[in-house]
């Protein structure tokens, strides 16, 4: 230690410790406040400014952080945010945290530029709700719950209602998956009904795999955020001088306007309308059960190796998705396009 290197020299030449310590280029006031520290049983090095006078609230001050406006090299607000939580965090750690974000952010934005092909129907389902923007007579709620094929766009018959429940969600897509050859992977965001534990016995009575969004990132399942778009421009259509007089009204007129949609001529699918693509047996990928569980048996695998490797770095969830990713592209049932160029190697950051 340098304290007793300064106190051995002083035995040993003779000399003041001012003068040892201006021989060893020590500051004299550094070394009398190490002595003391020694003395007083404190620990001898600190982070630099003063002491903070109370514990952090990391989750609150993680979630304002996120929360600033990040640009590509700065981000505005952080002196406004310094000065909130001065007390409770030093002015490194939180500039730590801003740049954190900031990486984090421009990844995000950089990945827009990234366009997830479904190359085989059968794959992939997604399944969202939108709430129409005219209640009910009575003031009700009114909301649609639609669930896409994802490959060909094609929209199963949406439920409609006030908000429907997790059993009622789990009941409409056991109809679904009775009716229809079921996909492999369910994207969901995170709502509580989509996530209730009925919807995901439903997934599992036919080995459905789970992909849940991220939080807060609903570009994630982008696909069916614009068939809720679509939706509503065709129900407008559909309901022009209609008044609903109960939520579950609004049903008919969203099968109606699914299957108009359905109908429509694509020039993502080179012409052909989401029907013809969704029902083309050479387009369909059909999973056996013994099929179904050895990719959930790879994907778990993969998605132990990513958690391991990463540490604390990576959720489960997102370990979950990125595993999931690799399995679909190994396959060949995904493609990422980059700037117009596709590579099957490309590793896109699908669980931001």
């Amino acid at each position: 230690m340098l304290v007793d290197m300064v106190s051995g020299l002083k035995v040993t030449t003779g000399l003041p410790l001012r003068c040892v310590c201006g021989s060893m280029r020590v500051a004299w006031s550094s070394y009398t406040r190490w002595k003391g520290r020694i003395r007083g049983g404190k620990p001898l090095l600190r982070l630099p400014g003063p002491a903070k006078l109370a514990p952090p609230d990391m989750a609150l001050i993680r979630g304002e952080v996120q929360q600033l406006e990040h640009g590509a090299r700065r981000t505005a607000g952080t002196a406004a945010l310094y000065t909130r939580h001065q007390d409770a965090i030093s002015r490194r750690e939180l500039a730590a945290m801003v740049t954190e974000a900031r990486a984090e952010n421009n990844a995000e934005q950089r990945s827009v530029l990234q366009r997830v092909s479904w190359l085989r129907t059968g794959v992939a389902w997604s399944m969202d709700a939108t709430e129409w923007p005219q209640r009910s007579i009575d003031g009700l709620k009114v909301v649609v719950h639609q669930v896409q094929e994802l490959c060909s766009r094609y929209k199963l018959p949406p439920l409609g209602g006030c908000c429907p429940s997790g059993e009622e969600i789990a009941g409409h897509l056991d109809c679904l998956l009775s009716r229809n050859d079921c996909p492999l992977f369910l994207k969901r965001d995170n709502a509580g009904n989509m996530n209730h534990p009925t919807v995901d016995e439903v997934m599992a009575k036919y080995f459905v795999l789970p992909l849940n969004s991220p939080l807060d990132c609903a570009r994630y399942n982008g696909a069916v955020e614009h068939a809720q778009g679509e939706m509503k421009s065709e129900l407008q259509a559909q309901l022009t001088g209609v008044e609903l007089r109960l939520p579950g009204d609004i049903e008919p007129y969203a099968r109606a306007a699914a299957h108009e949609l359905n109908h429509r001529r694509r020039d993502c699918l080179k012409g052909r309308n989401p029907c013809q693509v969704f029902f083309d047996p050479a387009m369909r990928v059909r999973f056996s059960k013994t099929e179904r569980r050895a990719a959930y048996e790879w994907i778990v695998q993969r998605r132990n190796d990513i958690t391991n490797s990463a540490g604390s770095a990576v959720t489960a969830l997102a370990a979950w998705r990125q595993a999931a990713k690799q399995w679909l592209l190994k396959n060949g049932l995904l493609s990422i396009t980059i700037n117009k160029e596709v590579s099957p190697y490309f590793q896109p950051t699908w669980s931001h």
